[in-house]
């Protein structure tokens, strides 16, 4: 019903994006080229090939949960740059890929659609 492909690197400067039909259907799509270099341009200082490793991942994870969440709510504005440690945060920042996130205007109606997992 809803789903997020991994590309090489999607046209223009964007890391990821969404369209859905709401109730029905999304698809989405996330750069892995995009967010593996901001991964390497976020870590901190002294970070060793592993840790960057493990930031890329995250970050294509975490992209791919925030392009989720706009198929589930499709219209909804669910950008808030209120706080960078959350997956509703608009712009790739080193937060995305290193330490916790946590859903913020989402969350609610996101439980609200689907239930608590």
């Amino acid at each position: 019903m809803y789903g997020v492909r991994v590309h090489q690197a999607l046209k223009g400067l964007i890391v990821g994006g969404s369209r859905s039909m709401p109730g029905l259907a999304g698809h989405g799509d996330v750069s892995f080229g995009a967010l593996a270099s901001n991964a390497v341009a976020f870590a901190p200082a002294g970070a060793d090939r592993e840790a960057i490793i493990e930031a890329i991942g995250r970050g294509i994870g975490r992209t791919a949960a925030h392009e989720l969440a706009h198929q589930v709510l499709g219209a909804m504005d669910i950008h808030s740059r209120l706080d960078r440690r959350s997956y509703e945060y608009p712009d790739v920042r080193p937060e995305h890929f290193y330490g916790p996130l946590h859903w913020t205007v989402a969350e609610a109606p996101m439980h609200a659609r689907l239930g608590r997992c």
